[in-house]
C-alpha cells in the first residue's frame, strides 16, 4: 500500500461504532433468549474433551462426529483448514472470556491454541501439505501424519508411460467400465470417483484380469496419488480466523501476559509466511484472484472448456462464503483492489408472505451460507447498505423456510438422502443458478450468522420451530438439520458447521477484527472499501435505444454508485416480467472490464397510468465506482421496450 494513516479513535468509533474499543468483553446474547441460549449451550457439547473431536496429534478439530466406512464417511480421518480457522476463534474467545463454558477452561483453551499453532507453523514448512506458504485444503490425518488430498483428476498417459501404450489403454478402459473414472477432456483425462466399490479390496469383475499384486499396487499407486492442491478461498477462511483470533487476544484483560504476547507472533508469523501465496495467486490479466494451484502438477486450478482447453478458474462472484475473507486477504498482503472491484453481483427481488417485495444480492446456489459466509466480520453491520441487504436477506429466509415448514434455513448441507452432502440446497427464487434446488433439507449452522444480524426474529424462529430443533440436540451437539420430506433428523454433524454456528452467536468477530485491523493501521483502507457515492439525478440524461434505456452520469471519472439506495420511478401499460438493469464502468477504469455484469433482475408492474416506485438498496463495493452508463435492457428476446412505458425518475440516494 502506498501509505497508511493512523485514524484516531475518535474516527475509528464514527466510522464503525464503539464495539472495537471495549474495556472487557461483553456478552452479545441476551440471557432471556432461552431459545438460541439453549442451542448455543448444546452445541458447544461438540468440543468436550470426553467426544474426542480433536486430534491428539495435531491440534486440529476432525472433519465430523460421523464414521461409518461402510457408508463411505470418515469424517475422523481428515479435517480442513476452514475448520481449523473455527477451531483457533473458538480457542482465543475462550482464552479471553468471550466463550465460557463447562468443557475448556482459559488457561486450557490457551494451551490447546498454542498446540494448534505449533502445528500450523510445522505443517507449512511441510512441501508434501503446503506450497508458497499455503497449506492443502484437505489433510489426512488418520495416519498420525498429515498427508495432503488423493488426486481427483488422472491423466490416461500415466497409465501408457507405466504399462505400455496397448496394456495401458485397455487397462484405462477397463476403470471406466469398472466406473472408477469418468473420461474428460477427449479421453486424454479423466475424473476419479471413489465409492463403496473402489479400492484395492475390489478389483473384480472387469479389473479382475490385473488383480496380482504387483499391478494391484501400480494402478492404485497411479490412481491414489497424493497431491499438494492449494485451494485459496479455504486458506482465505484460515487467514482471517487467525486475525480474529489474535485481535481476541488483543483485548487490554490478557494482552500483556507473556504466553499471549508469544502465541500472537507465532500467529503473526503464520500469516507472514503465507504473503508469497497470495501474491501469487493474484491473476494480472484479469485482475483477479484465482481459484488455487495444484503445486504438483504447478497448473493453477480451472477446467477444460469444450474445446480441451484449460480454463484458469478465478474468483469473480461476490456473493459467496468467502467475500469477508478475500476482503482481508487483499487488505493484509497488500493485493491490488481490482481484486475487489472485480467481483461481480446480482441483485434479485423476492416477494414475502405479506407481498411486499424486497431485494437482496443472490447467492450463486441460492445458500444462505453464501449469503451470510461463516461469519460477519469485515465491519458489514455497521455500514448502512450492507445491514439493509442482509437484513432483507434474513427476512427472505425466515419467510421462505416459515412458508414451507423448514425448521432452519436452506444452505450447502448434508441432506439427509443417504450420505448426500451438496451445495445445491438454496431458495430457488435468489439463485443465481437455474438448475434445480434442493429445498427440502433445511439446516441449523447458519441460524448464528442470523442472529448476529436480526436476533429478535432468529430467536422468534427458533421458539416457533423448537418443538423439531429440540429433537435435533444431542450430547455432542445438534444434528446438521431436519429433512421434511422424510420428517427425520439429517444425523450428520461437522466441525465447519458446528463451530460456526457457536462463532456467530457469540458474535465476536466484527470486533476481534477491528481490533486486529487497528493493530495494522488497515482500518483507512477497510474504509475506502465502503466509500459510499453521493447524490445523482440519472434521469437527466436518458437515451432511448430499442429494448434500451441508457442513463450517462455525465461525469469525467464516472459516478460512484456504492452503498446508496437506487430509486425508479415509472408508468407503464404493461406488466414487465424480466428486466435487467445494468452498470457499465469507464473505458479507462484501471480495474478493466469486470468479468460478468454487475446486474439487477427485476419487474415492472402495470400501472395503469400511475407512477410507481422501486427502491433497490446497493452494496457499499468497489465494484460500483467509476460507472459510466446505467443501461436498463428490456430482456425479452427481439422485442423492444412498450411505448408506453417512461422512467419518470432514476436517482441515486445515499444512506443517512
Amino acid at each position: 500500500m502506498k501509505k497508511i494513516i493512523f485514524i484516531s479513535i475518535f474516527v475509528l468509533v464514527t466510522i464503525f461504532g464503539n464495539n472495537g474499543c471495549c474495556s472487557k468483553p461483553i456478552s452479545k446474547i441476551n440471557p432471556e433468549q432461552k431459545y438460541i441460549n439453549s442451542l448455543l449451550d448444546n452445541a458447544f457439547k461438540y468440543i468436550a474433551p470426553t467426544n474426542k473431536m480433536i486430534d491428539p496429534v495435531s491440534g486440529y478439530p476432525v472433519e465430523g462426529w460421523n464414521h461409518d466406512p461402510e457408508k463411505g464417511l470418515f469424517l475422523r480421518s481428515f479435517t480442513q483448514l476452514t475448520a481449523i480457522g473455527e477451531w483457533i476463534e473458538v480457542l482465543a474467545n475462550i482464552a479471553s472470556g468471550y466463550a465460557d463454558n463447562p468443557f475448556i477452561s482459559k488457561k486450557q483453551a490457551l494451551e490447546n491454541l498454542n498446540h494448534t499453532i505449533n502445528t500450523l507453523l510445522y505443517d507449512q514448512k511441510d512441501p508434501e501439505i503446503s506450497a508458497k506458504g499455503l497449506l492443502v485444503n484437505f489433510l489426512d490425518i488418520s495416519t498420525g501424519k498429515r498427508l495432503g488430498p488423493l488426486a481427483s483428476n488422472v491423466d490416461k498417459k500415466e497409465f501408457t508411460e507405466m504399462f505400455g501404450k496397448v496394456r495401458g489403454e485397455k487397462i484405462w478402459e477397463v476403470l471406466k467400465i469398472k466406473k472408477w473414472i469418468i473420461s474428460q477432456n477427449k479421453d486424454k483425462e479423466a475424473s476419479i470417483i471413489r465409492n463403496n466399490n473402489y479400492g484395492s479390496e475390489k478389483f473384480d469383475g472387469a479389473l479382475k484380469l490385473y488383480n496380482d499384486t504387483v499391478t494391484k499396487n501400480k494402478i492404485m499407486g497411479i490412481l491414489d496419488k497424493r497431491v499438494v492442491m492449494i485451494i485459496f478461498g479455504d486458506n482465505a477462511n484460515l487467514s482471517s480466523s487467525i486475525a480474529k483470533s489474535i485481535g481476541a487476544l488483543l483485548h487490554p484483560e490478557i494482552k500483556n501476559k507473556t504466553t499471549v504476547s508469544e502465541l500472537r507472533k507465532k500467529m503473526e508469523d503464520f500469516l507472514e509466511n503465507q504473503k508469497e501465496g497470495y501474491k501469487y495467486l493474484y491473476d494480472e490479466k484479469s485482475r483477479t484472484i484465482s481459484f488455487g494451484y495444484n503445486a504438483t502438477t504447478e497448473k493453477l486450478v480451472g477446467w477444460n472448456d469444450a474445446k480441451g482447453k484449460w480454463v484458469i478458474g478465478q474468483m469473480n462472484y461476490l456473493v459467496n462464503e468467502f467475500r469477508g475473507p478475500e476482503m482481508f486477504v487483499v487488505l493484509r498482503f497488500e493485493l491490488p483492489t481490482s481484486a475487489i472491484k472485480n467481483l461481480s453481483f446480482k441483485i434479485k427481488s423476492y416477494q414475502l408472505l405479506n407481498k411486499k417485495t424486497i431485494y437482496t444480492l443472490a447467492p450463486w446456489e441460492g445458500s444462505a451460507f453464501q449469503m451470510f459466509g461463516l461469519s460477519l466480520f469485515m465491519q458489514e453491520l455497521k455500514n448502512p447498505a450492507w445491514k439493509v441487504i442482509l437484513k432483507n436477506a434474513v427476512d427472505i429466509e425466515l419467510d421462505y423456510s416459515y412458508r414451507n415448514k423448514l425448521p432452519g434455513f436452506l444452505s450447502e448441507s448434508y441432506t439427509g438422502s443417504n450420505a448426500q452432502y451438496s451445495g445445491s440446497v438454496g431458495i430457488p427464487d435468489i439463485a443465481v443458478v437455474e438448475d434445480p434446488r434442493i429445498t427440502n433439507a433445511a439446516s441449523l449452522y447458519t441460524l448464528g450468522v442470523a442472529y448476529m444480524i436480526s436476533p429478535d426474529k432468529t430467536e422468534k424462529f427458533l421458539k416457533d420451530n423448537w418443538t423439531v430443533i429440540s429433537k435435533l440436540l444431542t450430547y455432542h451437539g445438534p444434528w446438521e438439520g431436519y429433512n421434511i420430506s422424510d420428517k427425520k433428523a439429517i444425523k450428520y454433524q461437522t466441525a465447519a458447521h458446528t463451530l460456526s454456528f457457536i462463532l456467530g452467536v457469540i458474535g465476536t468477530a466484527p470486533e476481534n477484527m477491528l481490533r486486529y485491523l487497528e493493530s495494522k493501521k488497515l482500518t483507512k483502507q477497510l474504509e475506502e472499501f465502503y466509500k459510499s457515492g453521493k447524490y445523482i439525478n440519472l434521469s437527466t440524461n436518458q437515451i432511448r435505444i430499442k429494448d434500451k434505456i441508457i442513463f450517462n452520469v455525465m461525469q469525467k471519472n464516472g459516478a460512484n454508485l456504492s452503498g446508496g439506495l437506487l430509486k425508479i420511478r415509472y408508468r407503464s401499460r404493461k406488466r414487465i416480467n424480466h428486466s435487467v438493469i445494468c452498470f457499465e464502468r469507464t473505458e479507462k477504469s484501471l480495474a478493466g472490464k469486470p468479468p460478468m455484469d454487475n446486474e439487477i433482475l427485476l419487474k415492472f408492474e402495470n400501472t395503469k397510468g400511475k407512477e410507481k416506485e422501486i427502491q433497490i438498496p446497493l452494496p457499499a463495493v468497489p465494484g460500483l465506482s467509476e460507472i459510466q452508463n446505467v443501461v436498463i435492457i428490456y430482456n425479452e428476446a427481439g422485442e423492444e421496450f412498450p411505448e408506453k412505458f417512461w422512467i419518470t425518475g432514476f436517482e441515486f440516494v445515499q444512506y443517512n
